[in-house]
C-alpha cells in the first residue's frame, strides 16, 4: 500500500495523490520530494493502513502531503493524530466538493468516460506547462485512460460527496502548509484563498501559473520547505 519513491532518503514524508491519479506524479517531482506514496485505490482506508504500516511501536513523527483528493486523507489522519504528524502539507485543496462539483462528473463519465478523463488530465496543466503536459501525455495518459474504470473513479467520488476539511481541527496543526497553483482551473484559487484566510497560522505558497499539479515546478521543495511564515 506504500511505495518508497526516492531511493535513499528517508521515508518519513507520506504522500497521497490525487481523484484520477496514482503515485507517478508525485514520484516527478523536481527535485524528488524522497519518502513514499500511498498506492491504495481507496482513500476511505488511508488512516487504517497508515497505521498499519507504520506499526504499534513506531514512536517517531511523519510529515504527510495531500495532492487534492488526498488533502482530505492526510489531513483527516492528522487532525485525529496529532502527535504522530510534524508538518502537513496541502496541495491543491479545495475545503469541500459539493453536489453541483460531482454530480456533473458523474454524468459526464458516465455519456463518454475516456473523452471526460482527456479533457480533466488537460485542464490539469496551465498554459505555461507545456513540457510537464507532454511528459504526462508520452508516459501515463493513455495508461490512465485505460485502467482508470468507472468503478474506481465513482467509488473515489462517493467518498469526495463527504470528505470535509475540518478547519477548526486544522488550526490546532503545529506546521501547516498550503500550496497552489495560480492557474489551478480544478481548484479555483479563489477558494485556496478563502480556505487561506480560514487558516491564518498555516504557510502558504501560491506557485505562479502553476496548474492543478504545482509539485512539478522545479522549485517547489525549495518554496514548501523554506522558513515558514504567517502571514
Amino acid at each position: 500500500m506504500f511505495k518508497h519513491i526516492s531511493k535513499g532518503q528517508a521515508a518519513r514524508l507520506v504522500m497521497v495523490p490525487g481523484w484520477a491519479f496514482d503515485w507517478r506524479p508525485l514520484a516527478r517531482s523536481s527535485p524528488p520530494l524522497g519518502g513514499v506514496a500511498y498506492t491504495g485505490e481507496n482513500p476511505r482506508e488511508f488512516s487504517a493502513d497508515l497505521r498499519r504500516w507504520l506499526g504499534p511501536k513506531d514512536d517517531q513523527t511523519i510529515s504527510l502531503l495531500g495532492w487534492s483528493m488526498g488533502a482530505y486523507a492526510v489531513a483527516d489522519f492528522a487532525v485525529r493524530h496529532p502527535a504522530m504528524v510534524n508538518r502537513l502539507i496541502l496541495v491543491s485543496a479545495r475545503s469541500r466538493y459539493g453536489p453541483q462539483d460531482i454530480d456533473p462528473v458523474r454524468a459526464f463519465l458516465r455519456r463518454n468516460r475516456k473523452a471526460f478523463l482527456g479533457k480533466f488530465y488537460r485542464d490539469c496543466f496551465s498554459t505555461d506547462e507545456g513540457d510537464s503536459y507532454r511528459w504526462f501525455r508520452s508516459t501515463l495518459l493513455h495508461e490512465y485512460l485505460d485502467q482508470m474504470n468507472l468503478e474506481r473513479l465513482n467509488r473515489e467520488l462517493d467518498w469526495l460527496s463527504t470528505a470535509r476539511l475540518d478547519i477548526d481541527r486544522l488550526r490546532t496543526c503545529r506546521d501547516l502548509v498550503l500550496v497552489h497553483g495560480t492557474a489551478d482551473r480544478i481548484a479555483p484559487p479563489e477558494e485556496a484563498q478563502q480556505l487561506a484566510q480560514a487558516l491564518p497560522h498555516a504557510k502558504k505558497v501560491w506557485m505562479k501559473d502553476a496548474g492543478h499539479l504545482p509539485f512539478l515546478r522545479s522549485d517547489f521543495a525549495e518554496q514548501v520547505y523554506g522558513e515558514p511564515t504567517c502571514n
